[in-house]
């Protein structure tokens, strides 16, 4: 289910909604750490943002992420 939506053009929020959801600047972090709520200042320093808590966006960062963990537990 959708639970939150990060829009922003620079530092402001690109108010709508869409599934009863609201835009924001807030997005959450993984359950394994608590799901922390992560506030993104800046569309730029979205993706930088979300690594510093441990969120992998980028697919190629991801597969990479994924396949050492598994090569690691063989």
């Amino acid at each position: 289910p959708l639970r939150w939506l990060v829009a922003l053009y620079g530092s402001e929020i690109i108010p709508f909604a869409y599934a009863a959801v609201l835009s924001g600047r807030t997005s959450q972090g993984l359950r394994l750490h608590g799901s922390p709520e992560i506030v993104v200042s800046q569309a730029n320093r979205y993706l930088d943002e979300m690594a510093s808590y441990d969120v992998v966006l980028q697919t190629s960062e991801r597969k990479a992420v994924i396949t050492t963990a598994a090569a690691n537990l063989a």
